[in-house]
């Protein structure tokens, strides 16, 4: 006969693990969200590299393909691209190791959290890198509605874009033919 265990044990072992960790969750995170906002920070800068080799002061619909085609500008979007899935995988990575370590009652550490983290980044290269950047772009129309990301609060596919899915008033075939 297996054990169930109810809704409420469950919701009270929860509280205890963050009462009984609160200290390292806190400490953690500060520390994560400090070397986010700096990753933060470095998108941004390269984001205006990238527009500032393609000669553009934005980009919209009218200039996507010019700062597309600009080789210097692609390299910078490329490497945009891969600091973003960096930082986003190292936070995901990092909050996933702090939550196993603390559920196993593993005494947690920087130095445990931080090197579970980083030992599963190595992973993240070549075609897992292409995948989860196409991933990326495919949940950026619900970027925060399952699971945040403080570098995917601001982020959604521009109006330009969505805008032509919604101008259809159908999806099959009309009832008028």
């Amino acid at each position: 006969m297996s054990m169930k265990r109810s809704y409420w044990q469950d919701l009270k072992g929860a509280f205890y693990l963050i009462w009984r960790n609160k200290w390292s969750f806190i400490s953690v995170g500060i520390l994560l969200q400090f070397v986010v906002g700096i990753g933060a920070a470095a998108l941004s800068w390269v984001f205006q590299l990238a527009l500032l080799l393609s000669g553009e002061s934005n980009i919209d619909k009218n200039n996507i393909l010019s700062t597309l085609t600009n080789p210097l500008s692609l390299v910078a979007l490329v490497l945009f691209a891969i600091v973003f899935a960096f930082l986003f995988m190292l936070e995901m990575r990092t909050m996933i190791a702090l939550i196993y370590l603390s559920r196993t009652d593993q005494h947690l550490s920087f130095k445990k959290v931080f090197r579970q983290s980083f030992g599963r980044l190595k992973d993240f290269s070549g075609w897992n890198l292409l995948h989860f950047l196409f991933y990326m772009v495919l949940t950026l129309p619900v970027a925060g509605l399952f699971i945040g990301s403080t570098l995917t609060d601001g982020l959604y596919i521009p109006n330009f874009i969505t805008g032509e899915f919604s101008k259809t008033t159908s999806w099959g075939p009309s009832a008028s033919s």
